[in-house]
């Protein structure tokens, strides 16, 4: 498994509305996306022609979504929770369990590092242009 956590100086519904945005999406498996038909539960992978099945829940504060990595059968789920004006942004990457081990040792760690940049990227991206702490 996979477990990944960022800190954001952003209201929760900013780092929701980025996270769930067709651009967000389209890095993520660093692809076009096209919406399927029910629009909120698949997105195709135009590349590889992949479907991604999607699921939120409400209030907005979690979303998971299967495929995306090839063959491989894997959940990732991201959840948002605020606190004051800070947002936890988590991720959790699962669906190991029936892999071949050789397979997991190699793919863990590319996964792990794209999640690491992907997260780095959005705090920089969500915090730019706020003002620091006690600036008026």
């Amino acid at each position: 498994m996979i477990k990944k956590e960022i800190t954001l100086r952003a209201g929760k519904k900013k780092v929701w509305d980025h996270i769930t945005s067709d651009e967000y999406f389209s890095d993520i498996w660093q692809s076009t996306i096209e919406r399927g038909t029910d629009n909120e539960n698949t997105i195709r992978l135009v590349e590889t022609g992949e479907t991604v099945k999607i699921t939120r829940n409400s209030p907005p504060n979690l979303i998971s979504f299967f495929g995306g990595y090839g063959w491989l059968p894997l959940t990732t789920t991201l959840a948002v929770s605020e606190r004051r004006n800070l947002t936890s942004l988590k991720i959790t990457v699962h669906g190991w369990e029936n892999m071949d081990e050789n397979e997991i040792r190699y793919k863990i760690p590319v996964i792990s590092y794209e999640w690491e940049r992907r997260l780095a990227m959005t705090k920089k991206m969500l915090e730019s242009g706020q003002m620091p702490v006690g600036r008026v």
